[in-house]
């Protein structure tokens, strides 16, 4: 089974000298800090013994094996220590993906805050749903089940998730894993839907492998913060927000250049329509490198 461990350079230490004098922040007190101490937690979850044996090879008993280690360490850490309000899970798969370490391994990071490109993202959903009165997730979700065969973005549905290429990909092959019903928090997730989404995974990924020539990527699991229920006027998470997993393909070494540092803003060099074909359709693998 899956192992975890303290990462041996982390990016927060849970041992910080003054992490007893940590409070629990509020957004407002967040924003009137400048500094804060390197206080959280970082882990890393060993998938497994086999050292070559990738998450794609390890199949649904794989994927599953790592979301249900995500979900106890992250009910555990949530449970345990109030200080925490926000959790990233994350893989780091191959060189062009920021990877160190050949095992096949995921990352768990706490922090004592909720950080600021993350806060931007959940203020999204949130501006959405009071001009539009609907969640943007399931608005998005009903739009995907709804395309044309031949303009389908959807590579997988199952009893409880759907993966498709986002309309608006930040990237080729960028893989998106979404409850299909209005599922809040991945901590609150069942075993049926903790299974469902790892049949899901381990099918976009034994895709990117089969017609992509087994790109690295970044697996991140995003869910709301863990020990805050609303942003700012109080308005709550659940109305506005699922949690989900993106699968983030690197296909070209670098990452961002000039024009995404300066501009804040990402381009695509293909449509996610003809994307989604090279993985539904085509038989001969795609070199995209």
């Amino acid at each position: 089974g899956a192992r975890v461990v303290t990462n041996k350079y982390p990016v927060l230490h849970h041992s910080h000298p003054e992490d007893q004098d940590i409070p629990t922040f509020s957004l407002e007190a967040q924003r009137e800090s400048t500094t804060v101490p390197a206080f959280g937690y970082h882990e890393v979850v060993i998938e497994g013994k086999q050292h070559n044996l990738s998450l794609a090879d390890s199949g649904e008993r794989g994927a599953y094996r790592l979301l249900k280690c995500y979900q106890e360490r992250g009910r555990h850490i949530t449970r345990n220590d109030k200080r925490v309000q926000q959790i990233i899970y994350f893989k780091n798969s191959g060189k062009n993906a920021g990877a160190s370490l050949e095992h096949p391994h995921g990352q768990i990071v706490g922090f004592p805050l909720l950080p600021n490109s993350l806060e931007q993202r959940f203020m999204s959903a949130r501006d959405y749903y009071e001009r539009h009165g609907e969640c943007a997730f399931c608005k998005i979700i009903a739009e995907e089940m709804t395309q044309p065969e031949e303009t389908t973005r959807v590579l997988d549905i199952n009893e409880h998730f759907i993966a498709f290429l986002p309309f608006a990909s930040t990237a080729p092959f960028q893989i998106w894993i979404l409850p299909k019903d209005h599922n809040l928090h991945f901590l609150e997730a069942n075993e049926s839907e903790l299974r469902s989404a790892a049949a899901s995974l381990s099918k976009v990924l034994g895709l990117l492998d089969q017609k992509v020539n087994s790109p690295d990527y970044n697996l991140i699991l995003r869910s709301p913060p863990s020990n805050l229920t609303s942003l700012r006027d109080g308005l709550a998470f659940t109305r506005y927000f699922h949690w989900y997993i993106e699968v983030y393909p690197r296909l070209s070494p670098g990452g961002f250049a000039g024009f995404e540092f300066g501009s804040g803003m990402m381009s695509a060099s293909s449509l996610p329509e003809d994307n989604a074909k090279v993985l539904l359709h085509n038989n001969n693998n795609n070199n995209n490198n």
